[in-house]
């Protein structure tokens, strides 16, 4: 269950005056299953507190001490704490605010003990009048659930996950590597990136023990809504994401973005696909995935890849773009940014669709790259089209299938 994340902690091991990494993100995305992987990739000693299952090791952390709070750990486990060889991971942190404190003072004193710490429900401490986090002595690592690459790393398809993450754009893939690749998008429509629910399937090769798996995690979820009173502490529980309207004139998108528009993705298209009571079946029967709300699903499954596309430690964000002129309707279904490159994203279920809110606000805002993604072959081009005011707009079209979404980046900027 590789997670593409262990490359940034193994470099994070070796840095010689760390800062304690805070790991965010929803319940059974994986993030203590990803500290566990980094301690068995790197052979640390691992020792791990759960302040969840165990509140009373709060209490170490009164001291704000880091000496005295290892020692105090070192007699409760009866393991030894080694500077360089031993991995502290403190679990469901939002449940200790001491703990969440002291972190400061490992920082400051005790810098050569590796730290790291997960939270759930930690938006949920940080926004409690009065709380905040030790400001430039921790750093965050934002987990979602797995990737498509992840996924086929997972399923053994190793051959496959190596030919995208080296694919270029100039050449053709052939018919039969591209139909497979759909038919494993399909595939993780219904598996979706919950890393119990890929192993399960990985497991047996079979759909029942991930659809347990995912039911057993919407309930989970369900039980947890009844703490929510608004979609606001939804996102905060990171269960749903606010997609934010941008005006995109210019980056950082963030700068234009109205908070009175946006648009809801779910946390993980699986958990969308067995709440919808759809199944691997519904996928095969057709040829195309735009069978069923419009091609929602396949918006959910660029966007929860988008949302997580930017470096561990910056924080998701995702925009959308509406006309705003009254006269005319257009939406693009993501906005996205590289640098000083605002690069507009139309999302289709199908090989085909019109292309009229692209061409509007590549107009509009004077950009020369539109991206697609949808169910064809990749392809590029230098093109010309007209819009209905009898102007015209010139542009890079690039094309793309849903399994390249992870390589937009690199795909993007090459000229």
């Amino acid at each position: 269950m590789y997670r593409h994340q262990l490359s940034y902690l193994t470099e994070w091991l070796k840095v010689k005056h760390r800062k304690p990494i805070v790991i965010r993100g929803a319940r059974q995305v994986g993030k203590s299953t990803l500290v566990r992987l980094l301690s068995e990739q790197c052979g640390f000693d691992l020792i791990e507190l759960n302040f969840e299952r165990n509140p009373e090791l709060a209490s170490f952390f009164k001291s704000h001490d880091p000496h005295k709070i290892t020692q105090l750990i070192s007699l409760q486990t009866g393991k030894t704490i080694q500077p360089g060889h031993t991995l502290l991971f403190l679990d469901e942190i939002q449940g200790s605010a001491e703990a969440i404190v002291a972190l400061r003072y490992f920082y400051e004193e005790f810098p050569e003990l590796h730290i790291l710490c997960a939270g759930s429900l930690l938006e949920f401490t940080l926004s409690q009048a009065g709380f905040s986090m030790p400001v430039g002595r921790i750093e965050y690592l934002h987990l979602g659930p797995m990737t498509f690459a992840e996924f086929l790393l997972a399923v053994g398809e190793k051959a496959l996950a190596d030919f995208i993450a080296h694919y270029q754009i100039f050449e053709e893939i052939p018919k039969p590597i591209h139909e497979k690749l759909m038919d494993i998008v399909k595939i993780y429509f219904v598996t979706g990136g919950m890393p119990e629910s890929i192993k399960a399937y990985a497991e047996d090769n079979t759909f029942k023990t991930s659809e347990k798996v995912k039911q057993s995690i919407l309930s989970t979820y369900r039980d947890d809504f009844g703490k929510y009173a608004s979609i606001t502490q939804l996102c905060l529980a990171r269960v749903a994401w606010k997609v934010h309207h941008t005006s995109a004139n210019g980056v950082p998108l963030g700068a234009e973005q109205n908070d009175r528009f946006f648009k809801v993705l779910f946390l993980d298209i699986g958990l969308v696909s067995t709440s919808l009571g759809l199944n691997y079946l519904n996928l095969m029967e057709v040829d195309e995935l735009n069978f069923v709300n419009n091609g929602s699903l396949t918006e959910q499954f660029i966007g929860q890849h988008l949302l997580y596309a930017q470096m561990p430690y910056e924080e998701p964000n995702l925009y959308y773009w509406a006309r705003e002129k009254k006269s005319s309707s257009a939406e693009l279904d993501y906005v996205i940014s590289y640098g000083q490159q605002i690069i507009p994203i139309e999302v289709k279920a199908g090989k085909t669709g019109q292309m009229k809110s692209l061409h509007l606000f590549l107009k509009e805002k004077q950009r020369h790259l539109g991206v697609r993604f949808n169910s064809a072959p990749p392809s590029q081009m230098d093109t010309t089209t007209k819009l209905p005011d009898g102007s015209s707009v010139d542009f890079r079209f690039l094309s793309l299938p849903l399994y390249l979404v992870g390589q937009l980046s690199r795909l993007s900027t090459k000229q």
